[in-house]
């Protein structure tokens, strides 16, 4: 089976000398909006497929820097290029075709690869022309003067018909000219074999021929006749994708986005890609859609781009590939072990943590309560002002998370019970130390207090008085996993915590004259110093 290896992207809208390497099968692309990862499908469908009316007669295509510097110094030097190399792995298939993409003919190249080269620059046959253009009134990109050029490695001129990978595209944003009528010349196209394609065209036109020979005395007045267009009635233009007799045109759009992947999963292409397939499903089809993916994914490759943190646990983390300014991050060596945790957890967080830049990772909802009005009295300032992101594992479970976070090179703040273990105590200040040794910014902090075992004990002890009064009329019994406790409000702040925590954030007294715990008070002070 013949892949997408590498995308080697340089001067097309926010990239410059970028490189994405993808896997064999499936590949899910995440970053925040306007990271690429769009730029990344739309390159590799304007390489392969040659769809190029996005490009013509526009500046916007061109990275900005790259502009910009021509029109602050409109020499000839300086006019902005794109290039574009998509590099293929045969898999050892096909020699005789592997051969014509084969050679030397890619940037920085060292060895012979197989690939597409798309080139988007000035011709120089017209560098005459050039110079007798004035810049002085205004600095305008001559892009009628360009050309655009394909090639294969191998240094032979490349062509559509002769693609390697039969590649679907189902863009799901709405951005797209003519969706429906692209989308279904696509499925025509991978579907009908090209002999067919031929035989249909040929009997649609003899019977528009045969058409107007019958109604010919109708269809004329004088010297004129009314005809068809031969350009609007050609069978790609007239094509519909219908289910069950109507048209996708005429469904709502989650049952537009199922069907649409749905027959292309049916489809003989072996390389799919997916712009943002949750577009407008409910919870319930996102995953009736993750199931379908994942029951066609074999023997074919998939390049996805999401934003919905099920889709990207569900299709196992260690197909993500993370789209940011400088790099292209892949997950491909996450350990089997934390990939399984996600793939089952359907954690729906871990698209916000991957995204942020600054995570307190908190046990459960109580510290997931607290930390932003602790945050506010330590810094007299809202947390969602200062881009930390507060997390909720749910459990012990940041060790799943750190993986992530070493390998992102995340900033994380870790608070954690010591659930009255020394044991525990001890390993999480080991880990602290190697963190700091191998320059990690990750910190965890638990009281180092074995008899204050929870946060809620810490959180009672620091604040004896103050929370005693707010409980005291309070009916709770103080029996609590078979000990006796020694306060209405310690019960209260272990039997009943989400609701405890909501009591005690909500009195502007307790909470002027809270104390926040010691431990994560310089933890979140550790946080906000680092950037």
């Amino acid at each position: 089976m013949a892949y997408i290896e590498k995308v080697y992207i340089d001067g097309y809208k926010k990239f410059n000398d970028y490189c994405v390497e993808f896997n064999k099968e499936m590949n899910v692309l995440i970053g925040e909006n306007e990271s690429g990862k769009s730029t990344i499908i739309n390159a590799i469908d304007l390489v392969i497929n040659q769809r190029y009316f996005e490009i013509m007669n526009s500046e916007q295509i061109f990275n900005k820097n790259k502009l910009n510097k021509f029109k602050n110094n409109p020499i000839y030097n300086n006019l902005p290029e794109i290039l574009i190399e998509i590099f293929i792995n045969f898999d050892d298939e096909n020699k005789l075709l592997k051969q014509d993409f084969m050679g030397l003919l890619y940037k920085n190249s060292k060895e012979q690869k197989c690939g597409i080269s798309f080139a988007y620059r000035f011709d120089s046959d017209f560098e005459q022309d050039f110079k007798n253009i004035d810049f002085s009134v205004n600095t305008i990109l001559p892009i009628e003067l360009y050309k655009l050029e394909w090639k294969t490695f191998q240094g032979s001129t490349y062509k559509k018909r002769k693609n390697p990978l039969k590649s679907l595209l189902i863009d799901n944003s709405l951005s797209r000219h003519d969706i429906y009528g692209s989308y279904a010349k696509q499925i025509f196209e991978s579907r009908i074999d090209d002999k067919y394609q031929r035989q249909l065209s040929y009997k649609l036109k003899q019977h528009f021929n045969e058409f107007l020979d019958e109604e010919n005395k109708i269809l004329s007045f004088g010297n004129q006749t009314i005809g068809i267009d031969e350009k609007k009635s050609s069978i790609e233009k007239l094509i519909d994708i219908k289910e069950d007799n109507i048209s996708i045109q005429n469904m709502g759009k989650g049952k537009e986005n199922l069907v649409k992947t749905e027959v292309a999963l049916q489809t003989e292409a072996n390389l799919i890609m997916i712009e943002e397939p949750e577009n407008h499903l409910s919870h319930t089809n996102t995953r009736k859609l993750i199931e379908e993916i994942k029951k066609h994914s074999n023997n074919l490759q998939m390049i996805i781009s999401s934003h919905n943190p099920l889709v990207i646990s569900r299709l196992n983390l260690k197909n993500t590939i993370w789209i940011n300014e400088t790099t292209a991050v892949s997950f491909n060596n996450l350990s089997k072990e934390v990939s399984d945790f996600f793939l089952k957890a359907d954690n729906l967080f871990i698209l916000e943590f991957i995204l942020s830049s600054k995570v307190i990772l908190v046990e459960g909802a109580t510290e997931y309560i607290y930390i932003p009005e602790f945050y506010k009295k330590i810094f007299e300032s809202s947390i969602d002002k200062s881009g930390i992101h507060v997390i909720s594992m749910s459990g012990i479970t940041y060790k799943n998370f750190v993986e992530i976070g070493k390998m992102l090179e995340k900033k994380i703040l870790i608070i954690t019970d010591n659930d009255g273990n020394q044991e525990r105590i001890d390993e999480i200040k080991k880990c602290n130390e190697e963190f700091k040794h191998m320059g990690i910014n990750i910190n965890i902090k638990c009281c180092n207090s074995v008899e204050e075992y929870t946060f809620e004990k810490v959180l009672y002890e620091e604040n004896k008085e103050l929370l005693d009064g707010l409980f005291q009329n309070s009916r709770v019994s103080l029996d609590y996993k078979k000990v006796k406790l020694e306060s209405k409000a310690l019960a209260c702040m272990l039997k009943q915590k989400t609701n405890s925590a909501m009591k005690i954030i909500s009195d502007d007294v307790v909470m002027a004259n809270l104390e926040v715990p010691k431990y994560i008070k310089e933890g979140i002070e550790w946080l906000e110093r680092l950037y």
